[in-house]
């Protein structure tokens, strides 16, 4: 909720209580919390104060306020809720709704006793919350199944698309956003070519996601990762189609 230019909701510390680390990634540390009564994730972010000026400093948390209120304002059934900010400079801490799994932890187990039907139920929500952020003019940058966070099980599974937005913190404060090599098979071929990112560079992402799903493998998996810039950014190599039609033949019977 909240107007347009509204604050962020601002938590305090203290009503925040951290209870174990959930996953590190380049920008921050997620931790299980609990927040009024009720399970949150807290992802924490140090800005590294030590390197910025009084004034670089300043413009990295007056745009991660403008970010965070744009964040809390997000609606969509497959897209993470925000709930607010702890603000303790140079400690930036974002209070959301908390999940039970990503995407790679059913991709590596539950999806391989799940039918086709099921799964391309989760790949229909993954694209539901991606395009959702695209027609509110945010461009994810990272798409990949560890963005994609699940709760709920067979019929009743719910996707949740995550670790969006941000990306201007992240230029104004000089954090190292480097990618790492899990990520590299995800990237589109443009932004290997070091194009600029758009909506386009995300929908790629997403149908890397979207064919390991219903093939249920690794793309690119004979490959060396170093390669991968090179064939898919100029060699314009793509997962092979015949693992979809493979996949198909197997879960539908088709000839």
């Amino acid at each position: 909720g909240g107007e347009e230019g509204a604050p962020p909701v601002e938590i305090r510390a203290d009503e925040v209580k951290k209870l174990g680390e959930i996953a590190e990634g380049s920008f921050g540390i997620v931790y299980r919390g609990e927040w009024e009564g009720a399970g949150v994730a807290v992802k924490e972010m140090r800005l590294p104060a030590a390197h910025l000026s009084p004034d670089d400093l300043g413009r990295a948390v007056s745009e991660y306020r403008r970010e965070v209120t744009r964040l809390c304002q997000l609606r969509h059934p497959n897209v993470l809720s925000f709930f607010g900010t702890v603000t303790k400079v140079p400690t930036l801490a974002i209070v959301t709704e908390l999940m039970e799994r990503d995407m790679r932890a059913y991709l590596r187990g539950e999806a391989g006793g799940e039918p086709l039907g099921a799964r391309l139920g989760l790949a229909r929500q993954c694209a539901c919350g991606v395009g959702y952020l695209h027609r509110r003019r945010l461009v994810h940058r990272d798409v990949k199944p560890e963005n994609f966070l699940l709760s709920g099980r067979g019929a009743a599974t719910t996707v949740k698309v995550c670790d969006f937005g941000l990306a201007r913190v992240k230029e104004a404060s000089h954090i190292n956003t480097a990618r790492t090599a899990g990520t590299t098979i995800y990237i589109a071929p443009e932004v290997h070519r070091g194009e600029p990112f758009d909506e386009r560079s995300d929908v790629y992402s997403l149908a890397i996601v979207l064919w390991e799903l219903v093939t249920r493998e690794a793309p690119f998996s004979d490959k060396p990762m170093a390669s991968i810039p090179g064939i898919v950014g100029w060699g314009m190599q793509r997962p092979a189609l015949s693992s979809v039609d493979a996949a198909l033949a197997r879960e539908c019977g088709a000839g």
